[in-house]
C-alpha cells in the first residue's frame, strides 16, 4: 500500500480523549488525521462507512466510553436477541429513553449483545468476500487495525479465559487453528508468520498461559459458595463476564468468622429494586443478604469466577501490571500500586516505579512475563495491539494473566523507545503497510 494513498478512519465518540491522542500519532509520523467517525451517525444511519471507505482504507475502532447516548444505543441493537436469557432485558424503545443515572449498571449482557451486533454488521460492510485462514489483500474494502470479532472476544472474560486454557492444554494451536481475516491489518502479519514456519512434523515449542483457577457457569451466590467449598477457596474475584474498568468487580472472601464482598458495586434499595451502581468509592459489604443480592444479580449477566491470587507489593502495596502488546511485542509497562484488590487507575491506584519493578523482578522473570503477554495477543491475531493485565506473586517469580483488553492501550504519558502507545502502533501499521 503506497503511503500517500492511505487513509484513517476512527469510529469513535468525538469528544474521547483517545481519539486526540491517535490523531496526533498520525501527525507525528507525517500523516493526514483521521476521519472521525461519530457511533451516534454510524448507529443512527447519518453516516455509511460503505460511502466513505476503499481498499486503502485503515479503520480503528475506539472505545465506546463515557457517552450515555450510545451507551443507550447500543443497549437498544441489543434487544430481542436472546430473549430466553436470564439477564434483564428492555425493548429498543425503552433503551432509548431510558434517563442518565450516574454510575447505574444498565442492562450489561443485553449491552454486550448489542455491541456484538453492531461490530458483526461494520465487520461485513468492509468484506467483500472473507476467506478464513486467508489474507488476500484486493478482497476488501479496508483494513481494521483491531478486528471486530477479536474486539467481540475480548468483551467476553469466558471466551478469553477458556481460549487461554484451551491453548495451554494443546487443544488450541496458534498457528493453524486461529481464522486470519482478510480486512485484518494485523492478519497481514500474521499470515506471514505462518508462511516463514517451516512444515514439518516437529511440535512448536509452547508455553502454557498461567492464568487464576476459574469456577465456570457460576449462576448464583448458593452455586458460588458451594463450588468455592468444593474446590477447597476461600477467596475469589468475581466480575461481570462483560465489563471493562472494574465494572460489576467483587473480591468475595469466606472465613470461619463470616464473609465480606469488597467491591466497586454499590447497592442501592428503591422501591422494593435493588439496582446496582459503579463506584469509584470502594465498599465493603459484610451482611450475607446484600453479598447474595449483589453477586445474584451480577450472575444473571453473566460472570467470570476466579480463584482471588495473593500480589505481590512494591512500597507496600498490592500491585499489578498492565502490559501493552503491540504487532506481537510486549512494550508499554505501567505498575499500578493498589488501594485495594482492584489496581485499576481511575480507582484512586497509584503508577507506581517501573524501573524498582524491573530491577526487583530480574531479566529472566521479565522476559518470561513479556513472552506470556506475547503469547496470549497471538490468540487474537487479527488485532494489532491489546492491553494485558499480569499479576505478578508475591515472590517476584510467578506470574499470571489476569484479563485481556481490546482497548487497554490508554497509558498516558508511558513510552517505550520514546513512542507512546499510539505512536508505536501507527509505526507498526506503517511497517506492516509499507511490506503489503
Amino acid at each position: 500500500m503506497p503511503l500517500k494513498f492511505l487513509k484513517f478512519i476512527i469510529i469513535g465518540n468525538p469528544e474521547n480523549r483517545r481519539i486526540g491522542l491517535f490523531q496526533q500519532a498520525l501527525n507525528y509520523w507525517g500523516l493526514p488525521s483521521a476521519k472521525v467517525l461519530d457511533y451516534l451517525d454510524l448507529i443512527y444511519g447519518r453516516e455509511s462507512l460503505a460511502d466513505i471507505i476503499d481498499s486503502q482504507t485503515i479503520i480503528r475502532i475506539e472505545s465506546p466510553e463515557r457517552n450515555f447516548l450510545v451507551e443507550k444505543a447500543i443497549i437498544a441493537a441489543g434487544a430481542n436477541i436472546e430473549p430466553a436469557g436470564t439477564h434483564q432485558q428492555i425493548t429498543a424503545a425503552d433503551a432509548l429513553a431510558l434517563e442518565f443515572d450516574k454510575g447505574r449498571i444498565y442492562y450489561p449482557r443485553q449491552w454486550y449483545l448489542g455491541w456484538c451486533n453492531l461490530l458483526q454488521q461494520w465487520a461485513n460492510v468492509i468484506l467483500n468476500q472473507d476467506s478464513p485462514n486467508q489474507c488476500l489483500p484486493g478482497n476488501n474494502l479496508g483494513y481494521f487495525i483491531n478486528h471486530p470479532t477479536d474486539i467481540i472476544q475480548m468483551f467476553d472474560k469466558r471466551i478469553c479465559h477458556q481460549r487461554f486454557t484451551d491453548y495451554s492444554f494443546n487443544q488450541l494451536d496458534i498457528v493453524n487453528n486461529n481464522v486470519i481475516f482478510s480486512n485484518s491489518l494485523a492478519g497481514l502479519l500474521a499470515k506471514r508468520s505462518r508462511e516463514q514456519i517451516p512444515q514439518t512434523n516437529h511440535t512448536i515449542p509452547r508455553s502454557i498461559i498461567p492464568l487464576p483457577r476459574c469456577l465456570a457457569g457460576i449462576i448464583s451466590y448458593e452455586h458460588l459458595r458451594e463450588q468455592m467449598q468444593q474446590q477447597n477457596l476461600s477467596r475469589v474475584f468475581v466480575k461481570l463476564a462483560h465489563g471493562s474498568g472494574a465494572s460489576g468487580v467483587v473480591a468475595y472472601r469466606v472465613s470461619p468468622k463470616g464473609e465480606s464482598a469488597i467491591t466497586t458495586v454499590e447497592r442501592v434499595r428503591h422501591q422494593g429494586e435493588t439496582i446496582l451502581y459503579n463506584s469509584r468509592k470502594i465498599s465493603t459489604y459484610f451482611q450475607r443478604e446484600k453479598i447474595a443480592d449483589i453477586i445474584n444479580i451480577l450472575c444473571k449477566e453473566g460472570v467470570q469466577v476466579e480463584e482471588w491470587l495473593p500480589k505481590a507489593k512494591l512500597q507496600h502495596r498490592p500491585f499489578d501490571l498492565r502490559v501493552v502488546v503491540i504487532s506481537g511485542e510486549a512494550q508499554h509497562l505501567v505498575v499500578r500500586l493498589g488501594k485495594s484488590p482492584m489496581t485499576n487507575l481511575h480507582l484512586k491506584s497509584d503508577r507506581g516505579n517501573s524501573e524498582e519493578f524491573l530491577q526487583r523482578v530480574g531479566v529472566e522473570n521479565w522476559q518470561a512475563m513479556r513472552q506470556t503477554c506475547e503469547t496470549a495477543a497471538r490468540l487474537f491475531p487479527n488485532s494489532l495491539y491489546c492491553g494485558i493485565d499480569l499479576l505478578v506473586y508475591p515472590d517476584f517469580r510467578r506470574h499470571a494473566i489476569l484479563e485481556i483488553n481490546a482497548f487497554g492501550d490508554l497509558l498516558p504519558g508511558i513510552t517505550w523507545n520514546n513512542l507512546d502507545t499510539y505512536t508505536s502502533e501507527v509505526k507498526a501499521i506503517l511497517r506492516l503497510t509499507a511490506d503489503a
